[in-house]
Protein backbone atom coordinates (compact mmCIF):
# COMPACT_ATOMS: atom_id res chain seq x y z
CA UNK A 1 0.00 0.00 0.00
CA UNK A 2 1.33 3.81 -0.54
CA UNK A 3 0.48 6.85 1.12
CA UNK A 4 -0.33 9.65 -1.31
CA UNK A 5 -0.58 13.00 -0.49
CA UNK A 6 -1.78 16.34 -2.15
CA UNK A 7 -1.05 19.70 -0.95
CA UNK A 8 -3.49 22.00 -2.41
CA UNK A 9 -7.31 22.61 -2.72
CA UNK A 10 -8.29 24.41 -5.82
CA UNK A 11 -9.04 23.48 -9.04
CA UNK A 12 -5.29 21.60 -9.78
CA UNK A 13 -6.01 19.80 -6.09
CA UNK A 14 -9.15 18.74 -8.25
CA UNK A 15 -7.25 17.69 -11.53
CA UNK A 16 -4.88 15.63 -9.36
CA UNK A 17 -7.75 13.82 -7.17
CA UNK A 18 -9.76 12.80 -10.65
CA UNK A 19 -6.37 11.45 -12.15
CA UNK A 20 -4.67 9.81 -9.31
CA UNK A 21 -4.52 5.68 -9.43
CA UNK A 22 -4.64 5.28 -5.86
CA UNK A 23 -6.34 1.82 -5.43
CA UNK A 24 -7.46 -0.57 -2.70
CA UNK A 25 -5.29 -0.38 0.83
CA UNK A 26 -3.88 3.33 -0.16
CA UNK A 27 -4.20 6.51 1.86
CA UNK A 28 -4.86 9.62 0.13
CA UNK A 29 -4.25 12.68 2.13
CA UNK A 30 -5.45 16.22 1.05
CA UNK A 31 -4.15 19.18 3.32
CA UNK A 32 -5.13 22.75 2.55
CA UNK A 33 -6.56 25.90 4.26
CA UNK A 34 -10.10 25.27 2.44
CA UNK A 35 -10.08 21.52 2.29
CA UNK A 36 -13.50 20.97 2.95
CA UNK A 37 -14.51 23.11 0.20
CA UNK A 38 -11.54 20.86 -2.36
CA UNK A 39 -11.82 21.92 -5.69
CA UNK A 40 -13.02 25.78 -5.10
CA UNK A 41 -9.94 26.65 -3.27
CA UNK A 42 -9.57 30.34 -3.20
CA UNK A 43 -9.81 31.69 -6.81
CA UNK A 44 -13.27 29.57 -7.51
CA UNK A 45 -14.81 30.19 -3.76
CA UNK A 46 -18.18 31.60 -3.41
CA UNK A 47 -18.33 34.85 -1.76
CA UNK A 48 -21.12 35.46 1.53
CA UNK A 49 -24.94 35.82 0.70
CA UNK A 50 -24.23 39.46 2.48
CA UNK A 51 -22.11 40.10 0.24
CA UNK A 52 -22.92 42.81 -2.81
CA UNK A 53 -20.81 41.09 -5.35
CA UNK A 54 -21.64 37.54 -5.10
CA UNK A 55 -21.59 35.87 -8.62
CA UNK A 56 -19.86 39.38 -9.87
CA UNK A 57 -16.75 37.49 -10.74
CA UNK A 58 -16.87 35.99 -14.15
CA UNK A 59 -15.17 32.67 -15.45
CA UNK A 60 -12.65 34.44 -18.30
CA UNK A 61 -13.23 31.54 -20.77
CA UNK A 62 -16.09 29.88 -22.35
CA UNK A 63 -17.83 27.17 -20.38
CA UNK A 64 -16.93 24.88 -22.71
CA UNK A 65 -13.36 25.39 -22.19
CA UNK A 66 -13.67 24.65 -18.70
CA UNK A 67 -13.41 21.19 -18.20
CA UNK A 68 -15.72 18.36 -19.23
CA UNK A 69 -19.43 18.08 -18.00
CA UNK A 70 -19.40 22.26 -16.69
CA UNK A 71 -22.27 23.83 -19.39
CA UNK A 72 -24.38 20.19 -18.63
CA UNK A 73 -23.88 20.79 -14.82
CA UNK A 74 -25.24 24.32 -15.03
CA UNK A 75 -28.07 23.09 -17.48
CA UNK A 76 -29.21 20.64 -14.96
CA UNK A 77 -28.75 23.05 -11.75
CA UNK A 78 -30.18 25.89 -13.72
CA UNK A 79 -33.48 26.31 -11.99
CA UNK A 80 -31.80 27.09 -8.96
CA UNK A 81 -28.77 28.66 -9.75
CA UNK A 82 -30.84 31.03 -11.62
CA UNK A 83 -32.66 32.04 -8.68
CA UNK A 84 -29.57 32.60 -6.73
CA UNK A 85 -28.15 34.60 -9.70
CA UNK A 86 -31.00 36.87 -10.15
CA UNK A 87 -31.07 37.85 -6.47
CA UNK A 88 -27.40 38.92 -6.88
CA UNK A 89 -26.22 40.18 -10.46
CA UNK A 90 -30.17 40.40 -12.24
CA UNK A 91 -28.47 42.55 -15.47
CA UNK A 92 -26.35 39.95 -15.72
CA UNK A 93 -28.68 37.41 -16.67
CA UNK A 94 -30.61 40.03 -18.64
CA UNK A 95 -27.01 40.50 -20.65
CA UNK A 96 -27.19 36.67 -21.45
CA UNK A 97 -31.17 36.37 -21.90
CA UNK A 98 -30.75 34.97 -25.30
CA UNK A 99 -28.17 32.36 -25.12
CA UNK A 100 -29.89 31.39 -21.77
CA UNK A 101 -33.72 31.32 -22.99
CA UNK A 102 -32.00 28.45 -26.18
CA UNK A 103 -30.02 26.71 -23.71
CA UNK A 104 -26.69 27.59 -24.59
CA UNK A 105 -24.68 27.24 -21.40
CA UNK A 106 -21.76 26.97 -22.92
CA UNK A 107 -22.08 30.49 -24.58
CA UNK A 108 -22.99 32.07 -20.86
CA UNK A 109 -20.07 33.67 -18.88
CA UNK A 110 -20.75 31.82 -15.66
CA UNK A 111 -19.97 33.00 -12.22
CA UNK A 112 -16.71 31.83 -10.77
CA UNK A 113 -18.21 29.94 -7.75
CA UNK A 114 -19.97 28.43 -9.75
CA UNK A 115 -17.88 26.90 -11.13
CA UNK A 116 -16.27 26.29 -8.00
CA UNK A 117 -19.14 24.24 -6.81
CA UNK A 118 -18.78 22.27 -9.73
CA UNK A 119 -15.11 20.90 -8.80
CA UNK A 120 -16.33 20.61 -5.59
CA UNK A 121 -19.23 18.10 -6.24
CA UNK A 122 -16.90 16.32 -8.49
CA UNK A 123 -14.14 15.92 -6.10
CA UNK A 124 -16.52 14.65 -3.13
CA UNK A 125 -18.17 12.27 -6.01
CA UNK A 126 -14.07 11.11 -6.85
CA UNK A 127 -13.23 10.99 -3.00
CA UNK A 128 -16.83 9.08 -2.45
CA UNK A 129 -15.60 6.61 -4.87
CA UNK A 130 -12.35 5.93 -4.31
CA UNK A 131 -13.44 5.38 -0.25
CA UNK A 132 -15.78 2.41 -1.45
CA UNK A 133 -13.33 0.93 -3.52
CA UNK A 134 -10.82 0.61 -0.25
CA UNK A 135 -8.09 4.09 -0.34
CA UNK A 136 -8.31 5.56 2.79
CA UNK A 137 -9.25 8.74 2.96
CA UNK A 138 -8.03 12.02 4.94
CA UNK A 139 -8.79 15.33 4.33
CA UNK A 140 -6.29 18.00 6.59
CA UNK A 141 -7.12 21.34 7.23
CA UNK A 142 -4.30 23.83 7.65
CA UNK A 143 -1.35 24.60 5.47
CA UNK A 144 2.11 22.62 4.59
CA UNK A 145 5.32 25.09 5.49
CA UNK A 146 7.77 22.52 4.46
CA UNK A 147 8.37 19.71 2.27
CA UNK A 148 11.93 17.69 2.22
CA UNK A 149 12.78 14.02 1.42
CA UNK A 150 13.49 11.32 4.18
CA UNK A 151 14.73 8.06 2.92
CA UNK A 152 13.01 6.50 0.10
CA UNK A 153 9.42 9.00 1.61
CA UNK A 154 8.56 12.78 1.77
CA UNK A 155 8.20 14.53 5.07
CA UNK A 156 5.79 17.44 4.90
CA UNK A 157 5.24 19.75 7.63
CA UNK A 158 2.36 21.56 8.53
CA UNK A 159 2.07 25.26 10.26
CA UNK A 160 1.10 23.50 13.13
CA UNK A 161 4.32 21.29 13.35
CA UNK A 162 2.32 18.38 12.19
CA UNK A 163 4.14 15.77 9.90
CA UNK A 164 3.00 13.65 7.56
CA UNK A 165 4.80 11.42 5.46
CA UNK A 166 3.84 10.07 2.75
CA UNK A 167 5.59 7.86 -0.87
CA UNK A 168 4.18 10.69 -3.13
CA UNK A 169 3.42 14.33 -3.19
CA UNK A 170 1.34 16.65 -5.41
CA UNK A 171 2.34 19.89 -5.23
CA UNK A 172 -0.82 21.94 -6.02
CA UNK A 173 -0.92 25.03 -4.43
CA UNK A 174 -1.73 27.12 -7.79
CA UNK A 175 -0.80 31.32 -6.83
CA UNK A 176 1.43 33.10 -4.12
Amino acid sequence: SRHLAVIGDGATAAAFLAATDARQGDQLTIIGPWVGRLGAGRVYADHGSGDAWRFGYLLDRPNAAMGRGFAGWLAGQWPELRQEIVAYQPRHLARWHAALSAGDFDAFAAPRALYGRFLSEQSRTRLADLAETGVAIRLVPGIASDIAREGEMFRITLSTGEAIRADRVDVATGGP
